[in-house]
């Protein structure tokens, strides 16, 4: 770093709402798998997630239930290279039990008893708000110091 300043990793701003979505084991910690799930949602183009949501969206509602976003997860995991090359942990010997997707990222979008619907429009919002959220956290890591400010 410039001037002189030392680094520490350890982040001194409040938990992320939209990070801690998915964190599927409610460990309050988010593992390779489940950052590979986040990774994946910040890299779907909305034009792809258009594209999905008519090919799942067989009722014509304008959206999709609980399983219809699993299978559209899936899909968009094979268009990432992460995701695609890390979804199931094992390149590096992890061991991943279920889907990453069942977790809050779920009741977040489907409710408590999963029977809502996620449209085109609430999806985008979403997409849109995670990564400001992650912008803001990676300002916030290098702004160590708090001081609104990050070296050049």
């Amino acid at each position: 770093m410039s001037n002189g300043e030392s680094f520490t990793s350890e982040l001194k701003c409040p938990p992320s709402e939209l990070f801690l979505l998915f964190d599927t084991n409610s460990d309050g910690l988010i593992s390779f798998t489940e950052y590979i799930s986040f990774v994946t949602i910040l890299r779907i183009p909305e034009s792809s997630f258009s594209v999905a949501l008519k090919m799942f969206n067989i009722d014509g509602d304008g959206g999709i239930d609980k399983e219809e976003f699993k299978k559209v997860m899936a899909l968009m995991r094979t268009q990432n290279r992460q995701g695609a090359s890390h979804r199931d942990g094992k390149r590096f010997g992890l061991k991943v039990s279920g889907s990453v997707e069942d977790g809050g990222l779920l009741q977040y979008f489907f409710g408590k008893d999963g029977n809502e619907r996620l449209g085109h429009e609430r999806f985008v919002w979403f997409l849109q708000e995670i990564h400001d959220e992650m912008l803001q956290l990676e300002f916030r890591h290098y702004d160590f110091k708090s001081r609104g400010t990050i070296a050049a």
